[in-house]
C-alpha cells in the first residue's frame, strides 16, 4: 500500500528550507564566510539536516510510525555525517589543500549518504520504510549536482 504525502509533510520540508536560509544568512553574517571549505560545508552540508528535520517537525505527529523512524534515523545520520565531514574540511583548510568546491560537498553528501545507508540497514526490516526516502533523494541529488558541476567545469 502506497502512502500519499500529507500537506504537513510538505509544509514542514518548506520551513525546513527557510530555517536553512535563516541558517547560512548566520554563518555569513557571523563572518565564518570567509574560511576556504569550513564555510562552504557548514552552509550546504546542512540543507538536507534541516529539511529533514523540518519534516520530522511539522508532521512529526501526522505521519505513520516507519516513516517517523526514518525521519529519526536520517537526522541522526545526516548530524554525524556532517560532523564527520566539517573534519576533513577543517583538515583541508589547515593543509591550505587547493580542491574544488563541489568535490568538498560531494565528498560530504557521500559520506552522509553512507552512514545513512548504514543506520537504515540496521533498522528491523518491519519498521524499515520501503520506499525511495526524502534522505536518500535529498543527498542523491547533492552528489548529482556536485557531479554535473564539476564535469563541466563551474
Amino acid at each position: 500500500m502506497k502512502s500519499k504525502i500529507k500537506i504537513e509533510e510538505l509544509i514542514g520540508i518548506l520551513i525546513g528550507g527557510v530555517f536553512f536560509y535563516i541558517w547560512a544568512f548566520v554563518i555569513l553574517i557571523a563572518g565564518f564566510g570567509n574560511i576556504k571549505y569550513i564555510s562552504d560545508w557548514t552552509i550546504a552540508g546542512m540543507l538536507p539536516f534541516f529539511l529533514i528535520a523540518g519534516h520530522y517537525l511539522i508532521a512529526g505527529n501526522t505521519i505513520e510510525k516507519i516513516k517517523k523512524i526514518d525521519d529519526k534515523v536520517s537526522i541522526k545520520s545526516l548530524l554525524v555525517g556532517f560532523f564527520l565531514w566539517l573534519i576533513v574540511t577543517i583538515i583541508l583548510s589547515l593543509a591550505k589543500t587547493e580542491t574544488n568546491f563541489y568535490v568538498v560537498l560531494a565528498g560530504g553528501y557521500f559520506i552522509m549518504l553512507v552512514i545513512y545507508s548504514y543506520l537504515r540497514s540496521r533498522i528491523v526490516e518491519s519498521d524499515r520504510y520501503k520506499s525511495f526516502t526524502a534522505t536518500y533523494a535529498a543527498l542523491s541529488l547533492g552528489i548529482l549536482w556536485c557531479l554535473y558541476n564539476i564535469l563541466t567545469g563551474n
